[in-house]
């Protein structure tokens, strides 16, 4: 008898699981596109230290609160590569917009993406349940050698909405 209970509350565990991975978009599979992105700016920050730093994470809700006084902002992180894989990341952190900000009134930096080919992918679901960075790399590369492309080292994120990143591959000239 216990055992059956055991069973029967396995499997409903199990479908309510999949339930909410689910709702919360876990099955979203990853479309790539290839396309010239405009030539935008990012008001921010330099990061460099282990991907947990709380220091990190203070620079990611500054600019998220900066992409917010703007309604042409977002939130926009650039990878850049690291000599150290998985144990220290290198990234621009900051609020990203089409042109350049006229006045600067914090101790930040504006840097310049120019106009370039890109391969990108749209994400739609929860942090919890999203594909990780390796899943996202490994599909844009895959892309990139259908398409006979090579993509550069760095990448960058563009948190449109709570649940909403778009992560952009740029090309090799």
């Amino acid at each position: 008898m216990l055992k059956r209970a055991l069973i029967g509350l396995m499997v409903l565990i199990s479908i309510v699981a999949f339930i909410f991975y689910y709702k919360l978009g876990g099955n979203q599979p990853l479309e790539f596109r290839m396309v010239s992105h405009p030539e935008f700016y990012v008001t921010g920050e330099y990061f460099k230290g282990r991907y947990n730093d709380p220091a990190a994470e203070r620079l990611f809700f500054d600019a998220k609160a900066r992409a917010g006084r703007s309604s042409q902002a977002t939130l926009v992180i650039i990878n850049y590569p690291s000599e150290e894989k998985g144990k220290v990341i290198k990234q621009f952190i900051g609020a990203g917009m089409p042109h350049k900000p006229d006045t600067l009134f914090e101790k930040v930096e504006v840097k310049r993406v120019p106009r370039q080919q890109i391969i990108y992918t749209t994400i739609r679901s929860h942090n919890f349940v999203m594909p990780t960075p390796e899943d996202v790399k490994a599909g844009a590369l895959e892309f990139a050698k259908e398409k006979g492309v090579t993509l550069d080292s760095l990448t960058w994120e563009t948190y449109i909405s709570e649940r909403e990143l778009k992560v952009c591959f740029p090309l090799k000239n």
